[in-house]
């Protein structure tokens, strides 16, 4: 279960662009989210992660943060799986780091677990 798989990743050209056409999104600092319910049903969830080229201009560090959110999503994507696959739905939704600066691993996990909550509750709003 504590995996992210290739399948898990939103890679298609026609569901991103369909992704920032129509989603919805919200901001939990120090992340922001666009998502929107899918018809794929065989992976409850798949996850897109943006790091700015303009804030980070080396593709080190903009790597490094990308493998920290990667990581905090790997741990971190229980709750949001249960609830996906309890509802029989799934959801394409793209993660974009804000700040300026590298924050530590620890920061990162703690505000991405809860972006996970808000992205689960706004969903819950949009299926009642």
């Amino acid at each position: 279960m504590y995996t992210f798989n290739k399948h898990e990743r939103l890679k298609s050209n026609k569901e991103i662009d369909n992704l920032f056409a129509k989603g919805k999104s919200f901001i939990n600092y120090p992340f922001k989210i666009i998502w929107l319910l899918s018809d794929n049903n065989n992976v409850p969830a798949k996850l897109l992660i943006s790091v700015s080229k303009r804030k980070f201009s080396k593709a080190v560090s903009r790597n490094q943060i990308k493998r920290q959110i990667r990581e905090s999503y790997r741990v971190n994507k229980q709750d949001l799986y249960k609830f996906l696959n309890s509802e029989n739905i799934s959801v394409n939704f793209a993660c974009i780091y804000i700040p300026t600066i590298k924050l530590s691993s620890n920061s990162i996990a703690k505000d991405l677990s809860d972006t996970l909550l808000k992205l689960k509750s706004e969903i819950q709003k949009q299926i009642l």
